[in-house]
This record gives C-alpha cells, sequence and structure tokens, in this order.
C-alpha cells in the first residue's frame, strides 16, 4: 500500500482511539462532532450524512465549506492532544473506488486518480481529477 501525507491530523487516528464505531447508525443531531461525522460518511458508507453531496457530512456540524471543515477538524484533534503527536500519518488506499464527494482533499483525490486508475475522478479528461477540489 502506497500512503500519503495530510494535515487532517483528526482522520489519521484510528477509529478505536477516536471512539467511533460504524454502528449503531447515527443521525447528525447525534454525533458528537464533525470528527464523528466524517467517520460516518467516509468509513461507514453512510451516504445519507451527507445530504447535498459536495462531500462535507452533517455541515451544522463540519460546516458549509470544506475550509471551515477543515479548521473544525483541526480544532478538535487538538483537543486530543498528546495522541496527535503519536497520530500515523493518513494512509490512502485503493481497497474502496471514491467518488469526488468521498475525498478529503486534492491529495488523496490525485493518489486515486494516479495510483488507483481511478479515472473517474476525472470526468472531462484533463489530467486534474475532481476539478472543483484541485483547482
Amino acid at each position: 500500500m502506497i500512503t500519503v501525507a495530510t494535515t487532517a491530523w483528526l482522520l489519521a487516528l484510528p477509529a478505536h482511539a477516536q471512539g467511533f464505531s460504524c454502528t449503531p447508525k447515527k443521525t447528525c443531531k447525534a454525533m458528537k462532532n464533525c470528527a464523528e461525522a466524517v467517520y460516518f460518511l467516509r468509513d461507514c458508507g453512510h451516504k445519507a450524512r451527507d445530504g447535498n453531496g459536495n462531500g462535507i457530512p452533517c455541515e451544522k456540524l463540519c460546516g458549509k465549506t470544506r475550509e471551515i471543515m477543515e479548521e473544525r477538524l483541526k480544532a478538535q484533534s487538538s483537543a486530543l492532544g498528546a495522541l496527535l503527536f503519536k497520530a500515523p500519518l493518513v494512509a490512502f488506499s485503493c481497497n474502496r473506488k471514491k467518488r469526488c464527494g468521498q475525498v478529503l482533499s486534492c491529495e488523496e483525490a490525485r493518489f486515486q486518480l494516479d495510483q488507483c486508475g481511478n479515472t473517474d475522478l476525472d470526468g472531462n479528461g484533463d489530467g486534474i481529477p475532481c476539478n472543483a477540489l484541485c483547482r
């Protein structure tokens, strides 16, 4: 498996360290924070957490833009204190084919296109995956 570093520190923590589990299914109101909402969307495949399909789950928790979501995730990660310094780098994988709405960064989209051959992310064939994300 090829790994790529990212600054999404909170997402680098293993699910068990964050205390998240895919069961039982939760509504956005039942979630504690944005990190849990992102976990349910990305790792558990609960697409209903992203009602408008923009890749941002539970917008009351995570905000309406990727920038706000990243800020909130970083703020939540600082609350985890020492765990952050022991967190592994985020490992992107080809185990699951993703759509643009499921990737959190241009780095991940590029990895999916270049390393996994996921050409669906390059809808217009210009070599740039997820144009809205990788401008």
